[in-house]
Parts: structure tokens; sequence; C-alpha cells
């Protein structure tokens, strides 16, 4: 199963609005980046690879061996689940939990939660998505957690992180039995 919880899946933005009134920054921010990962988790779900690859951060596309071998390799593991008879269910996106910056970048934790169907039983995985702006919120990148599982995984794929700022901690899928 864990072929799908890698999907290092990524969305940008060419522009964030200004502060609304009332708002701070970061919420309007946390907001902005909480329909960008509903659309990456739309994405996800109706199978639209391209978009998903498009919008994928450049780090995670040089560890999948560039754009067209990352397509390939999401293709690959969404055609295998098809062929073991599982579907991704749904997908939900939560509540902002984490905003930090430094003075390259910005972060932010999306939770995230999906249910994958197979024949007998149903699987639930609890993750995260790690917004990252390398231009101060005007446009973001989000890798799925479940692929910087390791301290290793982690300094390959991510920009330097602020002391501090600690990524959650990487869950057990639940399984339930039909």
């Amino acid at each position: 199963m864990q072929f799908i919880l890698f999907l290092a899946l990524t969305i940008s933005a060419t522009s964030l609005p200004q502060r609304v009134d009332g708002q701070t920054t970061n919420e309007t921010q946390s907001e902005v980046v909480k329909k960008l990962a509903e659309q990456m988790a739309n994405a996800t779900q109706k199978g639209d690879y391209k978009k998903i690859v498009t919008l994928t951060h450049k780090n995670v596309l040089e560890q999948l061996g560039g754009t067209a071998r990352a397509l390939e390799t999401i293709k690959a593991q969404m055609d295998m689940m098809k062929q073991r008879d599982m579907k991704i269910t749904q997908f939900k996106i939560g509540k902002i939990q984490a905003f930090a910056s430094t003075a390259d970048n910005k972060f932010l934790v999306v939770p995230t939660q999906m249910t994958i169907s197979l024949p007998g039983a149903t699987i639930q995985a609890d993750s995260y998505l790690l917004g990252i702006s390398p231009d101060q919120g005007k446009s973001w990148k989000f890798v799925d957690g479940a692929g910087i599982v390791t301290a290793e995984q982690q300094k390959k794929i991510l920009p330097s992180l602020p002391d501090g700022f600690q990524l959650p901690k990487p869950k057990q899928p639940k399984i339930l039995r039909d």
C-alpha cells in the first residue's frame, strides 16, 4: 500500500490575494493554500496525472528522475491500484496546523486523510501535505508527507526547515475490514 502513500504530489498558485481586512497574512495564505490542496486532492481522485506532475515541486521531480519519469511512475502506481481493484474513494484536506518561515521559504502543514477501498477492506491513511513557498507566499508547492518519512528523505527533498519546526510523525494506515 505504500506505493500510493509515497506519491509526492504538489500544486502551485501563480498568485495569492492581498491581505484581507481583519485577517493576518498567514490566515489569508492558509485559506488559499487549503483551496489549492483541495484542488490537488481532486486531481488525485480524478487521475489527472499530467496536472499533478506539472505542478510537482522540482525537488520531488528530480528524485523521481525528471518530469517524464515522474509522470510514468505516478501513472504506473495508479494503474497498479486499478489492477488490484483499489480505488481512492476519499481524499480530505484538513485545517492548516502549522506555519513557519525562514529567510528563503514559508512552510505550512496541511493534514490529509485518504480512504482507499480494495476487495474485503478499506484503508484510511492519515498524513499531511507540506506547503512550501519560495517567494514569500506568492506561489506554493506541496510535498506529500508520506514521501518524507526519514531524515534522509527530508534532506533530499526539502529545503532547510526553520529551527524547531517539526514535521508530523508518520502514522500507520488503518485497515478497516468490510
